[in-house]
């Protein structure tokens, strides 16, 4: 990754901003990234947008606040930092991630919409099968985990072209399909709760969160289990699915080790 092209007072507050953990929600589809980042000596939020490519170059990016009317500010700087220090860009590192390869395997199994998702009185979310047995849930340990999953579930927006990021890559074809209600699976899994789910645990990951994966005890286990602090995440893995997951093992601490095949 390239310098990031801010000086170094700049720099040193987007730093501290990161540290502070002011950095509150990153939303991005690809190389497209809105961030909120909370200024305490305002005591407001600001929502940087950037365009970053594969390679961690940004692109054009701007912020509202007073100080981007002169170029970068450290909203920006603490933005770009979140997206690219210490590992490629987060676009890239979650299209192999393991939370999005599970999310994938679970919109399929279980559908899009966030009304597959059942809610029961100790706030478990989950989906089963049509016999009943849970195949996913996840438990919130933390106020924090409980928002969290209000927001991307209970009360998920509607997103449309004209309120999500979400439409800014698509390519024509994909739009088209879109507009006459028969969006592609790309953009279904793209829109859905699935999508924003493994990004958020991605981004906890990133962060330094202290997660612990573990799988049931069969032969070829049939349990996924991944506890971190603000959540308790349970996924079933049909045996077809392993071809799938076994890659992304390689992105995560897991008692599972993968190796490289040398020809």
């Amino acid at each position: 990754m390239n310098r990031l092209p801010f000086d170094e007072v700049i720099a040193l507050a987007g730093e501290q901003l990161c540290q502070a953990r002011c950095v509150k929600n990153v939303l991005f589809s690809e190389g497209t990234y809105q961030i909120e980042v909370f200024d305490p000596s305002v005591g407001q939020s600001f929502w940087p947008f950037m365009q970053v490519s594969d390679e961690g170059e940004l692109g054009d990016y701007f912020c509202s606040c007073e100080a981007a009317e002169d170029g970068a500010c450290p909203h920006t700087a603490a933005a770009a930092m979140t997206i690219l220090k210490g590992h490629a860009p987060l676009h890239v590192l979650f299209r192999g991630s393991l939370w999005n390869q599970l999310c994938q395997i679970g919109s399929k199994r279980h559908g899009y919409a966030a009304e597959v998702v059942h809610k029961d009185e100790s706030g478990l979310r989950f989906c089963q099968s049509v016999t009943g047995k849970k195949l996913f849930s996840i438990r919130p340990k933390t106020e924090e985990g409980s928002r969290f999953l209000r927001d991307i579930i209970d009360q998920r927006p509607i997103e449309t072209e004209e309120t999500s990021l979400k439409f800014s890559n698509l390519s024509p074809e994909e739009l088209e399909q879109w507009r006459e209600g028969k969006p592609s699976h790309h953009l279904s899994y793209e829109l859905s709760f699935w999508s924003d789910l493994a990004k958020g645990l991605l981004l906890r990951q990133t962060q330094g969160d202290q997660y612990k994966i573990t799988f049931s005890q069969e032969e070829l286990p049939k349990e996924l289990k991944a506890e971190f602090s603000d959540f308790e995440i349970i996924f079933y893995i049909a045996e077809v699915s392993w071809p799938e997951i076994i890659p992304a093992l390689a992105n995560v601490k897991s008692p599972i080790k993968t190796y490289q095949l040398f020809d």
